[in-house]
């Protein structure tokens, strides 16, 4: 009798109790893992309106803004100095 390897079916059972933890499948269906899947609501049709209406995009936004030239600097600085090698 040859053993029968169950390392995803016990990853998954393991990971099924985890609330944060969602599984799908390769279509992107969510699979029935745990009673947590069940509180899942879908978010709005127009998803970017409902972040700019509690504030949290234009924050992320000027988040980005004002790391976008720091970013630049330093890719800008590193490839000058892999240039000068």
């Amino acid at each position: 009798m040859c053993p029968v390897g169950r390392f995803n079916e016990r990853m998954v059972l393991s990971l099924a109790s985890n609330p944060s933890c969602l599984l799908v499948d390769d279509e992107l269906n969510i699979l029935p893992t745990s009673s947590h899947v069940r509180n899942i609501e879908p978010l709005p049709a127009d998803g970017e309106a409902a972040l700019e209406a509690n504030g949290k995009d234009t924050d992320l936004k000027g988040l980005s803004d004002s790391l976008a030239d720091t970013l630049v600097s330093c890719c800008h600085h590193t490839v000058m100095r892999w240039a000068q090698c």
